[in-house]
C-alpha cells in the first residue's frame, strides 16, 4: 500500500510539508521522506536487522527500521495487505492502512464473473463480518468474507478439484466520500477441495481492469477537474490578478454516474485556507477573488460547472491547492444533483445566496474529492527586477540576463570613474609644474634686475 501524504489520515511529521503532486513529504532539520519521521543519524545504528528490505534509521537517539510501503511492524516483520485464511466458503483477510484510520470506512466488492460488473456490499450488509477496526493501540482492519454473497468463486479452477475465490475491498480513508487515493485491493486464494486446504493465495493493489465503478482510483475517477486561464488552456502557473477558471466534466469513466454537482471548493497553502464554494454556493470570505460560478447543461450528457475566479496567493506561499468535493448521481435528474442554482439570491445577499440542504440517505448518489495545485507568481516583483535594466537595453528575456547587463554597466561605469580620477590627477600635476616653472622665471628674472642695477651704481 503506497504512501500518500495527501490520504486523510496521513500528512506529514516534524513539521514537514505534504506535496500534492508526489505525494511525499518535503522534510526539514535532516528528516527524511516520506513521512519526515526518520533521521539518517543521532543514535547508535546496527543493532536492528530490519526484514523486507527496511532500513535502520533514527527516531530521537532510538534506532528504528523504517520499512517498505507494503510492511510495517518493529522489524518491517508484517505486510500491510495479507489473507490470513481461506476456506471453501469464507475469507480472512487483514489490511493495514498508512496513517489514522479513525475517519476510514471499507466496503467488500463482488466482481461478477463473465461480464466484470461490480457490486458493493457496506458493513450494514451480511456479506462480511468486521473482527477488528484501527483504535488507538490497533491500527489494522480484520474482516471475515462470507461466500456466494460477496465472493466470486470458481469451480474447478485452475484445476479439477480446486475453487477459486476472489473479493475485492476498498479503503475509504475519509469515511463515505471517495477520493481517487482511496485504495481498492483484491484478495485471491486457491481451495483444494480433495486436500481440504488452502495452496495458494494472492493480493493485487488497485487493478486497473474489474475496478468497481464505486471504487475511485488514479485509473478511474468518473469527473475531471482543471484550472483553466480566459482562453480555456489547462494551467500550473499563473500571475496575480490573471483571469482563472475552476472546471469540472464528467469524464466518461465509470458511466453509471451521470450528473454531478458541486458541493464545496477550498484553496489551501501551508496553514492558510479560504472556502470558495460551500454547500454549492460562493461564499462571501471569497468574494474579492472569486466572480462566478454557472452550470453549463446545454448538453444534458455532458454537464459541467465553472467557478471563475482572479488568481491570489498566501502570504509566504507560492503554490495554491484547490480541493473540491462533488455530489454524482446515477440518474439524469436525479434530485441530488439538480442542475440549477442551490442558493436562493436576494438583495441583501448580493449575490451571493443562502444555502439549501441536500437531503441524506439516497443510495443513488456519492461524494467525491479532487485536488489540483498551481503555482503562483507576484507579477509586480518580475516588473521591479526588470526596471533595474537600463532603458537603452534590450528587454531581458530573464532575470539572469539582466543581472548580467547589470554587471557589465557597472564595470563599465567604474572603469570610467577610474580614467576620470586619472585624468584629474594629471590635470593637477601639470597646472603644478606649469606654476612651479613660473615661480622659478620669476626668481630668475629679479635675480638678474637685481645684479644690473648694482652694476649701475659701481660704474657711476
Amino acid at each position: 500500500m503506497k504512501f500518500n501524504c495527501n490520504r486523510a489520515g496521513v500528512g506529514c511529521e516534524n513539521e514537514g510539508t505534504c506535496d500534492p503532486g508526489t505525494g511525499i513529504c518535503t522534510c526539514d532539520n535532516d528528516f527524511l521522506p516520506p513521512d519526515c519521521r526518520y533521521k539518517a543519524d543521532g543514535c547508535t545504528l546496527g543493532t536492528l536487522e530490519c526484514l523486507n528490505d527496511g532500513t535502520e534509521r533514527c527516531e530521537g537517539a532510538v534506532p528504528k527500521c523504517s520499512c517498505e510501503d507494503d510492511f510495517t511492524g518493529e522489524l518491517c516483520e508484517t505486510p500491510r495487505v495479507k489473507i490470513d485464511d481461506c476456506s471453501e466458503n469464507e475469507m480472512t483477510v487483514t489490511i493495514v492502512p498508512h496513517g489514522d484510520q479513525q475517519n476510514a470506512v471499507v466496503s467488500v466488492v463482488k466482481i461478477n464473473d463473465g461480464d466484470g460488473t461490480a457490486q458493493e456490499f457496506t458493513e450494514e450488509s451480511d456479506c462480511f463480518v468486521i473482527i477488528s477496526k484501527p483504535e488507538p493501540d490497533n491500527d489494522k482492519w480484520e474482516l471475515k468474507i462470507n461466500d456466494t454473497m460477496c465472493i466470486t468463486q470458481l469451480m474447478d479452477t485452475p484445476e479439477t478439484g480446486s475453487s477459486t475465490l476472489n473479493a475485492g475491498v476498498i479503503v475509504k480513508h475519509d469515511g463515505e466520500t471517495l477520493d481517487p487515493l482511496d485504495q481498492y485491493i483484491q484478495f485471491r486464494c486457491v481451495f483444494n477441495h480433495e486436500l481440504n486446504k488452502t495452496v495458494s493465495m494472492g493480493v493485487t493493489l488497485n487493478p486497473v481492469t474489474a475496478t468497481p465503478v464505486m471504487a475511485v482510483t488514479e485509473n478511474n475517477v468518473p469527473i475531471v477537474l482543471q484550472v483553466t486561464d480566459a482562453v480555456g488552456d489547462v494551467v500550473t502557473d499563473a500571475k496575480i490578478g490573471d483571469r482563472l477558471r475552476l472546471k469540472s466534466s464528467l469524464t466518461g469513466t465509470g458511466l453509471v454516474f451521470k450528473t454531478f454537482s458541486l458541493l464545496r471548493c477550498e484553496a489551501t497553502a501551508g496553514p492558510s485556507s479560504l472556502v470558495m464554494v460551500d454547500e454549492r454556493c460562493l461564499t462571501k470570505a471569497a468574494s474579492a477573488s472569486v466572480e462566478a460560478m454557472a452550470l453549463d447543461d446545454s448538453v444534458p450528457t455532458d454537464p459541467k460547472i465553472f467557478v471563475d475566479f482572479r488568481a491570489f496567493k498566501f502570504r509566504n506561499q507560492d503554490t495554491v491547492t484547490f480541493t473540491c468535493t462533488f455530489h454524482m448521481c446515477k440518474g439524469i435528474g436525479d434530485a441530488e444533483c439538480e442542475r440549477k442554482a442551490d442558493c436562493e439570491v436576494d438583495a441583501a445577499s448580493s449575490g451571493f445566496g443562502r444555502r439549501r440542504r441536500r437531503s441524506a440517505g439516497n443510495d443513488s448518489s456519492v461524494d467525491l474529492r479532487l485536488q489540483r495545485t498551481i503555482r503562483i507568481v507576484e507579477e509586480h516583483t518580475e516588473k521591479e527586477e526588470q526596471k533595474e535594466c537600463p532603458k537603452h537595453t534590450k528587454t531581458p528575456a530573464t532575470l539572469s540576463e539582466c543581472a548580467g547587463t547589470s554587471e557589465f554597466i557597472a564595470i563599465i561605469c567604474v572603469m570610467g570613474a577610474i580614467f576620470l580620477a586619472f585624468a584629474l590627477i594629471v590635470v593637477i600635476l601639470m597646472v603644478q609644474l606649469r606654476s612651479h616653472r613660473g615661480r622659478r622665471r620669476r626668481r630668475s628674472l629679479h635675480h638678474s634686475n637685481a645684479a644690473m642695477s648694482k652694476a649701475s651704481v659701481c660704474s657711476s
